[in-house]
């Protein structure tokens, strides 16, 4: 499916971000003998690009349709504002228009939406942080399967990296196009109950991630 402009103008503005992180996650799994934890996390963190690019979207014609509301009720001629508008929000090619055609409603319903899977996505980003008990970037088999078990995965010693790696993404996937916060909390409390942390080093890569804006 084509994506919106407005998407797409979205994702470049995150594109260069993307390819540095991209480059440097590729460059350590090749250096590192599983490369497990790298692989997930950098899986994870694509997605959390994607989710803000959707929420930013969802947030700009959010905006949007609530402005033309206004105008309406108050019967208002259009009034060029000087004021920073996002692109296509007054043209006839206005992605808000073709995106969210029932109007306001159907783009908070989306707002709502993209905020639930970005939250998600990265508490998961969270979650894959705090299974790497001793912060050195790689999952050791005890790390692994504990990381498996408290999401419910089934954990095979004779599995080579990329089979784990498999498995760990899928699992992601699927869990994340359902927004299931259950198995992720449960999880969560599960790496807790073993004596799993929230480092000052897992904090700091936490907020390394948070804070890629689109501006």
């Amino acid at each position: 499916m084509q994506k919106s402009f407005l998407r797409t103008r979205c994702l470049q503005i995150l594109i260069v971000g993307s390819v540095v992180a991209w480059c440097g996650g590729a460059a350590l799994f090749a250096s590192v003998t599983a490369g497990v934890f790298v692989g997930f996390t950098h899986h994870i963190s694509e997605q959390i690009m994607n989710d803000k690019v959707e929420f930013a979207a969802a947030e700009i014609c959010t905006t949007w349709h609530y402005e033309q509301l206004k105008k309406k009720k108050h019967n208002r001629p259009e009034v060029q504002q000087l004021s920073f508008q996002p692109i296509g929000r007054d043209s006839e090619q206005n992605p808000c228009l073709t995106d969210y055609p029932d109007g306001i409603n159907g783009a908070r319903a989306a707002f709502a939406q993209t905020q639930s899977s970005l939250s998600f996505s990265l508490t998961f980003y969270q979650f894959a942080l705090v299974g790497d008990r001793n912060d050195d970037g790689e999952y050791d088999s005890t790390e692994l399967q504990d990381v498996f078990e408290s999401v419910g995965v089934g954990y095979l010693e004779h599995d080579g990296a990329l089979q784990h790696l498999s498995k760990l993404n899928g699992m992601f996937d699927t869990v994340h196009e359902n927004v299931e916060f259950s198995v992720l909390t449960d999880g969560m409390q599960a790496l807790f109950t073993k004596g799993y942390r929230l480092t000052l080093a897992d904090q700091d890569a936490l907020n390394k991630v948070t804070g890629q804006h689109l501006s």
